[in-house]
């Protein structure tokens, strides 16, 4: 799906590949008084002498942040709900971000000790870290592999086509490694839960049987395990005797499958084994999904100016858009503000069109069948910023507001793009 997206700058990209290796793509996370955390940089802030929780700077290597958090709370004798983090950020990346953990000291904390994860600082504070303490992300990207001659004049240029900006895209990774999971999302919503498991059980999604979630846990083995095990799931149909062969690192998969190995016909209770994030994430997929439609028409047809139910939103702190701040006209210094449609959403004419195209109705977003997971819709830019933005040496440096994906950004200036 991602590569049928509209490209925003015309001329033809660099070529080469990125996160070939994780020193190649570093993420920083910008907090949301401006300061940029830094690689291997050591953090000093005052705290609260006798707040609950310990706030910490994690630098990790090739580890999910989830991955890292759980070790983190291994180590210090405390559960996984216990630490929360400002973002979550790729397995395959070296990345700098803010975290905490409740009841335990920065002393304990800083002596955490675990491959490739390091505590650059800590200090006591009163509240726990969440995503709003994220107000972008710092990218420094190595380009490896095959590059055009001349790359950074078609860099210059595509950028000058871009006027420092770039369709805001949702990025793949929001669609999972199978690239299905707003496939499942979509058949949730319509009521159709036989359909959502069976997809989320063994569905090839857009790109064919490539693993998912927990996949990359097992490796190259494990996903190859996993591939055979969907495989046969679909041939067969039997749950029972796919509890015994799907690998047990597929946990959300085999919770599911216990419970149809007795309820065979209990689609919607199976589904309700997953938790309630995942199922949250599958909802959020579809919705991604279809804002990727829906800017990708107005990136083709050069649409950018507000239709009903939109706005123009000023510049903010680090020049990443504000959307809380909003303005009576579009300016060079504004953003146009669309909807991630939702039940709460009035659509306009060309949404409700896209929502007859793919058989979903407002209403649906309810989740009748499964209310608790059900979404009331949110708004993104349109287009995204890209704020210091630089190139040199096949290194690409820019910063992103939080929920903007690099990848995206990236695939402008890498692309060879088709007519």
């Amino acid at each position: 799906m991602q590569n049928a997206l509209s490209f925003l700058s015309k001329s033809p990209g660099m070529g080469g590949s990125i996160k070939q290796s994780p020193e190649e793509f570093i993420v920083c996370e910008i907090l949301q008084d401006g300061t940029v955390l830094k690689l291997d940089k050591k953090v000093a802030r005052a705290g609260t002498s006798d707040g609950k929780f310990a706030h910490f700077v994690l630098q990790k290597k090739s580890w999910a942040t989830a991955d890292a958090l759980r070790t983190v709370a291994g180590k210090l004798g405390i559960g996984k709900k216990s630490v929360s983090c400002a973002g979550t950020k790729d397995r395959n990346a070296v990345t700098v971000q803010l975290a905490s953990a409740y009841g335990v000291s920065c002393e304990r904390v800083m002596a955490v000790n675990a491959k490739d994860i390091s505590i650059l600082g800590c200090w006591q504070s009163e509240r726990e870290v969440s995503l709003g303490d994220l107000l972008g992300n710092h990218f420094h990207v190595r380009v490896s592999g095959k590059i055009a001659k001349g790359a950074e004049k078609r860099v210059a240029k595509i950028f000058s086509e871009l006027d420092c900006v770039f369709p805001n895209y949702f990025g793949e990774q929001r669609f999972g490694s199978r690239g299905n999971t707003h496939i499942v999302g979509k058949k949730i919503l319509q009521g159709n839960f036989r359909g959502a498991a069976m997809e989320y059980l063994y569905g090839t999604g857009e790109g064919g049987i490539k693993g998912a979630g927990m996949e990359a846990v097992g490796g190259t083995g494990g996903a190859i395990a996993a591939r055979d095990a969907r495989k046969r799931l679909a041939q067969e149909k039997d749950f029972a005797k796919a509890f015994v062969y799907y690998p047990q690192f597929l946990k959300y998969e085999r919770y599911m499958l216990s419970h149809l190995a007795k309820i065979p016909t209990d689609f919607a209770g199976a589904m309700r084994k997953l938790p309630r994030g995942v199922l949250l994430m599958l909802v959020h997929a579809y919705q991604s999904y279809l804002f990727n439609l829906y800017v990708s028409e107005r990136v083709r047809e050069k649409d950018f100016e507000a239709k009903d139910g939109e706005y123009y939103c000023k510049r903010g702190t680090y020049g990443f858009p504000n959307l809380a701040d909003k303005c009576d006209e579009k300016t060079k210094n504004s953003f146009l503000a669309c909807k991630v449609l939702g039940y709460e959403s009035k659509p306009n004419e060309e949404e409700v069109e896209l929502l007859e195209q793919e058989g979903i109705m407002i209403s649906d977003f309810k989740c009748k069948g499964m209310p608790e997971i059900g979404s009331k819709g949110s708004t993104r830019v349109l287009l995204a910023p890209l704020v210091n933005f630089s190139f040199k040496d096949a290194t690409f440096c820019f910063d992103l507001q939080a929920g903007s994906y690099a990848t995206v950004a990236l695939r402008e200036f890498l692309e060879r793009k088709k007519d």
